[in-house]
């Protein structure tokens, strides 16, 4: 079985909140990998790369899952992404999970200094580093994808939605507002149910996974 519908960003945004939820649907099937990073092909941040190995994270779906989906939160980031998905299978579903850009690049710079792959501690420093990490200056070792740390871009989810759309109808894509969700989780759960067409399942409680980091 193939995935239906991608979750494809963006970070800090709540996805894994969101994929958490999902995976304990009983008419949903969600990667046990969160993130495999199959189809950003663009990027040096792919954890799945083997299509045999990427398929084999949906082995255990079966007829009883009405959505089998995956969730990569720098597919829409990527420009190689979308377009891989689609010609991989055809009508998917894509969940867009989005906030204010602004406090979405401290909360990645956060995200990013304490997983090691930002050096800079100091988020207006690491914004005026982006000019050099373009050049390839002031990398970290362990940072395997450069383009993560260009906040700007990375942030710049307007056109990142704007280049989903061109590939997919608006039909087939879900915008997702963090703030929304923290306002009414249940009623934004509906709304994600009803676009993968399953059943209300009666979930009531929505833990925060990955919040963001100090």
């Amino acid at each position: 079985i193939k995935p239906n519908f991608f979750i494809v960003g963006a970070p800090k945004c709540g996805t894994t909140s969101l994929a958490t939820w999902l995976a304990e649907h009983p008419q949903i099937y969600m990667s046990p990998v969160k993130e495999p990073h199959h189809f950003n092909t663009d990027h040096k941040h792919v954890m799945t790369p083997s299509r045999r190995d990427y398929e084999r994270l949906f082995e255990n779906a079966n007829d009883s899952h009405l959505a089998v989906g995956e969730a990569s939160v720098w597919y829409m980031y990527s420009k190689e992404a979308i377009p891989n998905v689609e010609r991989y299978t055809s009508n998917s579903k894509y969940i867009v999970c989005l906030r204010n850009p602004v406090e979405m690049a401290y909360s990645l710079h956060e995200q990013l200094f304490v997983a090691g792959y930002e050096s800079e501690p100091d988020f207006v420093a690491a914004w005026h580093l982006q000019h050099d990490r373009v050049n390839g200056k002031s990398i970290p070792s362990l940072c395997r994808e450069p383009r993560y740390l260009e906040y700007g871009p990375a942030c710049s989810l307007g056109e990142q939605l704007r280049r989903v759309y061109a590939y997919v109808p608006k039909e087939r894509v879900l915008t997702i507002l963090l703030d929304d969700v923290k306002l009414d989780p249940r009623a934004e759960y509906l709304r994600i149910l009803r676009f993968l067409n399953a059943e209300d399942d009666g979930r009531s409680n929505f833990p925060v996974i990955n919040s963001a980091k100090v």
